[in-house]
């Protein structure tokens, strides 16, 4: 074995040490050090306080070259030793390499090759304990990789592969509920489900919070909000978990008007809020469910737009509310009636006078300064041409009476358009003055594809 082999494998057992260590950490942070300066990889370039974890971070790209030669030498060992679906590889070997694969990812999150030898180890291992044991459900055998996991994200949590590795975690949970729920709907498996996914989901409000617009925590949330939908017994009658279900999806539609108030441009809790809201509304059965659900959206809209009507994220919500009601009258019904034409074109004027309010706005307040007046202006009239574009465009869902509001709506817009020009012609310095509202009026028919 050669020096530089002997000390890769010190500084895996220094540090793999430390993780298996009790208390077990929690917190991983990349810093510098309070020790003497030293260039040689020591016991100080590690420290661990309680649950914290420290890596020196002037010795990190050392320490990851002489991991990535230990992981490359126990590769090669694996790929020979391979065999009978890997079950001809030494325990021993198996333990070396995975205390590998996890010091090397702490320090090289993205390394998509350790996290596919990683699965691969895990499935050896989870094999093994399921072969010994006819009564291993395996659940308890995936917390320790969760707690890896949320370790890793404290300081990585914005690695795409990491991220992917958790879902494929989930996935094999999820696999062990399924088979629970397959051999007896009461053993209580869908409640147990249910409460994964919410501290999952819980750890995904802490991590958007303390690392913002983490759009890998808000597509990850989205996947679990999509397992609970999809799995939990909704479409077989089950009242009790059609409730559940919906409970869930109100606090998260709750959960995002609240974000978003604290969160003016986190553009991913604003998608992730409209997916909520789609599938909230398939699974109501009642109408006057479905208008309550449609009247609070629209009203939460308004109130974080009369705060914040100068935040482009904030109306791009406004769209996605629209969207997903207007969606919803569509396919309330296989065949759209006349009362569903009423109520389509009562919420396009709706839009329409609710978007005028703010583009009308003519003089700088107290509460507004002339910058984000100008910013609102913007924005209020995109909006306006958006709605009419998006239901011109989504007009064959409809009837041909449908097609006799095209004109209206359009005369509605330009007029609005005109009246907004004759107000602002003489602001030179409004990014929205006297040429753009033409320019707006004219993407109903040429215009970019967001209006």
């Amino acid at each position: 074995m050669s020096e530089q082999s002997i000390s890769s494998t010190d500084t895996i057992s220094l540090l793999a040490d430390l993780l298996w260590q009790e208390p077990l950490p929690k917190e991983l942070e990349i810093t510098i050090l309070p020790f003497p300066e030293n260039d040689e990889i020591d016991a100080s370039s590690f420290i661990k306080d309680g649950i914290h974890l420290g890596i020196h971070a002037p010795h990190v790209p050392l320490i990851a070259s002489n991991i990535r030669s230990a992981y490359r030498k126990y590769r090669s060992i694996i790929l020979l030793q391979d065999g009978n679906g890997g079950r001809g590889i030494s325990d021993d070997i198996v333990c070396k390499y995975m205390d590998c694969i996890s010091c090397l990812l702490l320090l090289c999150p993205d390394h998509a090759t350790a996290w596919a030898d990683r699965r691969r180890l895990l499935q050896l291992r989870y094999r093994t304990l399921k072969d010994a044991s006819v009564n291993y459900d395996g659940l308890s055998f995936w917390d320790d990789e969760i707690r890896y996991m949320n370790l890793l994200f404290t300081q990585h949590s914005k690695a795409p592969n990491a991220w992917g590795h958790r879902k494929w975690v989930f996935r094999q949970v999820l696999l062990i509920f399924q088979s629970l729920l397959f051999k007896d709907r009461n053993t209580g498996a869908a409640r147990k489900l249910l409460q994964w996914c919410t501290h999952e989901i819980a750890l995904c409000s802490v991590i958007a919070e303390k690392y913002p617009k983490n759009y890998y925590a808000w597509t990850y949330r989205g996947f679990l909000m999509k397992t609970i939908v999809q799995n939990l017994d909704v479409k077989n009658d089950d009242n009790n978990s059609r409730e559940e279900v919906c409970s869930f999806l109100q606090s998260e539609l709750d959960f995002i008007f609240s974000w978003l108030f604290h969160h003016v441009s986190d553009h991913s809790a604003a998608h992730y809020g409209g997916e909520v809201a789609s599938s909230l509304l398939l699974l109501q059965t009642s109408t006057s469910g479905k208008n309550q659900i449609r009247e609070n959206f629209l009203l939460s809209s308004s109130q974080l737009l009369e705060k914040f009507s100068s935040h482009e994220v904030i109306w791009i919500w406004r769209r996605i509310c629209f969207r997903v009601t207007f969606d919803s009258y569509c396919i309330e019904q296989s065949n759209v009636n006349k009362d569903t034409i009423r109520c389509i074109d009562s919420l396009v004027q709706d839009e329409i006078a609710f978007g005028t309010s703010f583009a009308k706005t003519s003089e700088p307040s107290h509460t507004i300064e002339k910058r984000d007046l100008q910013c609102q202006r913007y924005f209020s009239m995109r909006y306006l041409i958006w709605i009419l574009r998006y239901a011109l465009r989504h007009s064959n869902k409809l009837d041909s009476d449908y097609s006799s509001l095209h004109e209206k709506w359009t005369f509605l817009i330009r007029e609005r358009v005109q009246e907004y020009k004759q107000v602002y012609s003489c602001d030179n310095d409004d990014p929205v003055g006297p040429s753009m509202p033409a320019l707006l009026f004219e993407t109903i028919c040429y215009g970019d594809e967001y209006g």
